[in-house]
Parts: C-alpha cells; sequence; structure tokens
C-alpha cells in the first residue's frame, strides 16, 4: 500500500474503489459530494469512531485540504494498492507529476515513476563507478585512516638507550628481545639498543578493560 496527497484528478479511481480515502490520522472518509457551491467544494463523512460508527460531515477543497485546525481531519490523503515508492522513486514522481502533459492515469504514472528511477539510479552508478580511481583513492584513504586508528594505541616494541631502570624489588616490568634466546621478562632495562616493551603497555591492548 502507498498513502499520498489527496488530488481530484483520482476521482475516477476513488469512485470506483480502487483507492480508498482517509484523514492525515487515519481516519477513513467517504466522499458524497464533489461540487459544493462553495469554497470546499468536496464532502467527505469522515469516519471519527470506527465501534460506534460515528460521521463527521467535513469540507474539503480540491486538493484535500480544510481550514477547521483539526488534527483528525485537517487533510486527506489517498491510500493506493501500489507498493510505497522510494524517497527517490517520490522524488521523480513528484516531478513527473507537475509535468504530466499528457494526463496519464495514476497506475501509468506510478509506473513512469519506476521506470524512470531504474534507468537514473543505472545510470548514475555507470557514472559513478566510470571513475575507479576516485574510488579507488577514497578506498585507500578510508584504509589507511581506519589502520591509523586500529594501531595508535597498541604497544611497540622500543629500543633502549642510555642509563637503566628497575624496581628493585624482583617483579617483571617488561618484556625483552634477547636474539636468539627469543623473550624474556626482566625486572630491569639497562642494555643499549635492547628491544623492549613495558609490560604496562599491554594494558592498551583490547579487550584488557572490558568485562
Amino acid at each position: 500500500m502507498a498513502k499520498i496527497q489527496f488530488d481530484i484528478k483520482y476521482k475516477p479511481q476513488i469512485e470506483s474503489g480502487e483507492y480508498r480515502v482517509e484523514t492525515q490520522a487515519g481516519c477513513p472518509v467517504r466522499i458524497v459530494c464533489w461540487d459544493m457551491a462553495c469554497e470546499f467544494p468536496i464532502l467527505g463523512l469522515v469516519l471519527l469512531n470506527d465501534e460506534k460508527a460515528e460521521e463527521m460531515a467535513v469540507g474539503f477543497t480540491n486538493e484535500g485540504t480544510n481550514l477547521l485546525g483539526e488534527p483528525l481531519y485537517d487533510k486527506l490523503f489517498i491510500v493506493t494498492p501500489e507498493e510505497e515508492l522510494t524517497e527517490f522513486e517520490m522524488a521523480i514522481h513528484r516531478r513527473l507529476n507537475l509535468m504530466n502533459g499528457e494526463n496519464l492515469s495514476a497506475t501509468e504514472l506510478l509506473e513512469e515513476t519506476k521506470g524512470m528511477a531504474a534507468e537514473l539510479l543505472a545510470l548514475a552508478r555507470e557514472e559513478l563507478f566510470a571513475n575507479d580511481t576516485v574510488l579507488k583513492e577514497y578506498a585507500q584513504v578510508s584504509r589507511e585512516q581506519g589502520k591509523a586508528e586500529a594501531l595508535k594505541d597498541l604497544p611497540r616494541w622500543e629500543k633502549w638507550g642510555n642509563g637503566a631502570c628497575g624496581n628493585g624489588i624482583g617483579f617483571p616490568l617488561a618484556i625483552v628481545k634477547r636474539g636468539l634466546n627469543g623473550y624474556k621478562l626482566v625486572d630491569a632495562l639497562g642494555i643499549q639498543g635492547e628491544q623492549y616493551i613495558m609490560l604496562s603497555d599491554l594494558e592498551k591492548l583490547p579487550g584488557f578493560k572490558e568485562d
């Protein structure tokens, strides 16, 4: 089902029962007169209470509006059996509606809308992907940004400079790489050029502080 703005040009579909009419709030409306001699020529019976079958007579313009200001029946809409249009298709539908010099029926207009939307989308995709250099550059930048964001807080191997450090109580404070001997936990650092990672930096690894 699709809900579109009311327009008197849909009178044949409404009278045939193909289209239903309701208010903006969803109250069903029976149109009993189309040409009253007044500012609001369309007389609609708005169903306010379905259980009690209470209807209220309200006058509307050919565009489906009135000046009563009551939210339950301030504006009319048409409910069609067609599937709901996407925003892109609705934009095209509005343009076609304005340019409808051929007086297409509502069904023909919707079919034309969907056909044009599909054609324009295909052309847009073709134009976009034809310039793959731009897409590749964008993807490369995105990957680099994502990689930098992921790595910025991770522990890194450092090289020890001059001097020495230690905790003096024998508790490991770093992991060092000792050539062919592999890796070792140490409680002091002092070998110039030795590669190390402080154990406290491991707290930056993902999941360390998660429950």
